[in-house]
């Protein structure tokens, strides 16, 4: 199973909603703390974030590094650099293996929690659906 330390310090290309923070990190206004770095609302080919706050900002590109996650479970991100839409596209057709572990980390983090007996929402079934629809 794929886990947290897996993702940790891999290199990824998404976007979030506004300007990346000149600070280096997010600020989780809602439970008053600083994220791990930068949050992100989509890295590479995964699903992005449902419950990211997107509040009619503009879409802004970025490269980096995992650093962790964010409250929404959100990819966060270091060594924050701004590229074009067009550098992500191209960018995010070489990081394959990359966006492969981020996907099966989220799979995989919400199959412990079925087996841990929370209810989250969905079956294995429609985890595994998940994971298939956006390995690459």
């Amino acid at each position: 199973m794929t886990t947290l330390n897996d993702i940790l310090g891999i290199a990824v290309v998404g976007y979030r909603f506004g300007k990346a923070p000149e600070s280096g990190r997010s600020y989780n206004f809602r439970d008053g703390f600083y994220e791990e770095g930068v949050s992100m609302a989509q890295v590479l080919y995964c699903k992005p974030v449902g419950s990211f706050a997107a509040g009619g900002e503009k879409k802004y590109y970025y490269k980096g590094i995992v650093s962790g996650t964010g409250s929404d479970n959100e990819i966060c991100i270091t060594d924050v650099t701004p590229i074009t839409y067009r550098e992500y596209m191209q960018l995010r057709k070489t990081m394959i293996s990359e966006s492969n572990a981020i996907t099966n980390y989220y799979a995989d983090q919400k199959i412990r929690l079925l087996n841990k007996g929370y209810n989250i929402g969905c079956t294995e079934k429609d985890i595994e659906d998940y994971r298939r629809k956006f390995l690459k």
